[in-house]
């Protein structure tokens, strides 16, 4: 005895919420469409049976089954034809061969556009990877591409604390691969075809596809002949972009001069494409550097709106190859500095017309006896035509077109 108690009688069970026993209900002819093999009631009543189960008939030719407390993982009729199945033996059950008919595949142009593209880019030396989709909103900021991070999607629940947002740009995760994969290696050209999440004014947000990549180290591997390989630049990428546009026949692509984050000022341009602005690339900042830890090197990057870049790919129109031999002419023209090339090589090829095959810049001079601030572009100019062989006499007039062209319209002329 102990501080006067006695044993009660009987006994007491504190039990608040008492187990339910389930009772699941097994149509007829449930098990035969499940496992497609017909086992007779009489097997399955025996079956659930050895299992603990009680079984009753129910209304509609049904089985009553009330499982034993032990097994909750029975709960559904799913769940005893599994156990049918798994007493009976899945040597049982026949193979057969799926009914009906697949519908007719639906081509989407705009997947194979990013199919291609692909392929293109890999063919560049590029290297596809995929990035984070939640981001901290910081890089952004830091890097200029955003003035605050009001403009992001944020998480209700986050999983980290430096990833509590949905991206705006792909670019800060390509920063972040270049800094993991430079403890590794010392060349990076990677690529990523993904979306970005934009606030819309509906319950989900806007998720637009964007192109981007990144160039940093040497453009090509070392090797005995060429033991340091120039290091990638603004016009690798630019190369990049006239390599994609050409395998997806997009047409020709414009570029001006940009001035804005995170490009190095000088080093960056603006990509059009029928007009249209499709996005930026250029050299980062050399400032912008510390964001993501990198050491001092040079880095090219870019992004791109997909859908408007990718719109007009197609296969192209087929074209004739001439039996004729070209016949090329070289022309060195001295413009202002600040004249942009392409507007030089428009005129050209407006003026020359249809014999003009190919038009290829090769040198750019300055210095004496060009006076200051001026500079001298020296091209290839190639005719050719599908009908007959070229003389002088055919291209001497053509010549005088481009250089008259040139004096009129820009106030230009060749170099003495």
């Amino acid at each position: 005895r102990h501080a006067g108690g006695t044993v009660a009688r009987g006994i007491v069970d504190a039990y608040p919420r008492p187990q339910q026993v389930p009772t699941v209900r097994l149509p007829a002819g449930e098990v035969a469409r499940v496992l497609g093999a017909d086992i007779p009631e009489a097997e399955v009543r025996r079956i659930l049976l050895s299992l603990g189960c009680t079984v009753t008939a129910a209304d509609g030719g049904a089985l009553a089954v009330v499982v034993p407390s032990s097994r909750l993982d029975l709960a559904i009729p799913a769940d005893l034809v599994e156990e049918v199945a798994r007493i009976t033996g899945y040597h049982r059950i026949p193979s057969a061969p799926m009914s009906g008919e697949f519908p007719p595949p639906r081509p989407d142009a705009a997947m194979d556009a990013e199919d291609r593209a692909r392929d293109a880019l890999v063919a560049c030396g590029l290297t596809e990877v995929i990035t984070y989709s939640l981001t901290d909103p910081s890089w952004c900021v830091r890097l200029g591409l955003e003035p605050d991070a009001a403009g992001f999607v944020c998480l209700a629940n986050p999983m980290t604390a430096d990833r509590t947002h949905l991206r705006r740009h792909i670019l800060p995760g390509l920063l972040e691969t270049l800094r993991h994969n430079l403890r590794y290696v010392d060349r990076v050209a990677v690529f990523e075809l993904a979306r970005v999440y934009l606030p819309g004014g509906a319950q989900l947000p806007d998720e637009p596809r964007r192109l981007a990549l990144l160039l940093s180290g040497p453009s090509s591997p070392p090797w005995w002949g060429n033991p340091t390989p120039a290091p990638y630049d603004f016009f690798h990428a630019k190369g990049v972009l006239e390599a994609l546009a050409a395998r997806l026949n997009l047409g020709a692509l414009a570029f001006a001069p940009f001035d804005g984050a995170p490009y190095q000022r000088g080093r960056a341009a603006q990509v059009s494409l029928g007009g249209r602005p499709v996005g930026t690339f250029g050299e980062l900042a050399p400032a912008l550097r510390g964001v993501f830890d990198l050491p001092e090197r040079r880095v090219v990057l870019g992004e791109f709106d997909a859908a408007t870049l990718l719109a007009g790919a197609g296969l192209g129109a087929y074209r004739r190859l001439s039996r004729f031999p070209a016949l090329t002419q070289d022309l060195a023209i001295v413009c202002p500095e600040e004249m942009a090339a392409a507007r030089i090589e428009t005129v050209v090829r407006e003026a020359a017309g249809e014999l003009l095959v190919d038009l290829r810049l090769f040198d750019v001079y300055r210095g004496e006896p060009l006076p200051k601030g001026s500079r001298s572009l020296a091209y290839t100019v190639t005719f050719q035509s599908t009908e007959r062989t070229l003389g002088e006499e055919d291209v001497l007039p053509l010549r005088g077109r481009i250089v008259a062209a040139l004096k009129d319209t820009l106030g230009v002329g060749l170099r003495a």
